[in-house]
């Protein structure tokens, strides 16, 4: 009931978030052998290989080396994947908020659209994401590696503009 309401005030669609510009990947000031972090190719590749492997929608991830771990809700059990090069490994996880599948349903804004919107916002390495409900109202809180600190971005859930 909350989410209709809250959706009424949106202008939904179907269409996909696009931003202004596509953000390039990073490239690591100073030492050239410093470890660089992914960039959102390698981990849209990652979201959409998840949410095909388990045939539901990506909520969360997290980049760690040269693996991410990718969390997805598929029929109402939520699932993780964190996949290594061309293997995988696959856990089944019971907690998750209920008025997440709820949002799911109508989803505007992705997993992948809203690290590409924090992306353009706060340039750096994405480290790791996740949809968050205040109160049923979602939003994306997505954790940038700057140059000088972590910088956590929160994205708004229906339009993708930065809060």
């Amino acid at each position: 009931m909350a989410l209709a309401v809250l959706m009424s005030g949106c202008a939904a669609t179907d269409e996909p978030y696009v931003p202004s510009h596509t953000p390039t990947s990073i490239e690591p000031a100073g030492d050239p052998s410093a470890t660089r972090g992914p960039v959102n190719s390698e981990l849209f590749s990652a979201i959409e290989k998840a949410e095909n492997f388990f045939g539901g929608h990506a909520v969360a991830f997290e980049s760690r080396a040269e693996a991410y771990t990718v969390s997805v809700i598929s029929r109402g059990t939520l699932r993780e994947i964190t996949i290594v090069g061309s293997g995988v490994i696959v856990n089944t996880l019971r907690d998750f908020d209920e008025g997440l599948e709820d949002f799911l349903e109508n989803q505007v804004v992705t997993l992948a659209d809203a690290v590409d919107a924090a992306s353009i916002a706060t340039p750096g390495r994405v480290d790791s994401a996740r949809i968050v409900l205040d109160d049923g109202d979602p939003h994306y809180v997505v954790v940038i590696e700057t140059d000088e600190d972590l910088v956590e971005v929160k994205v708004d859930g229906y339009s993708a503009q930065i809060l």
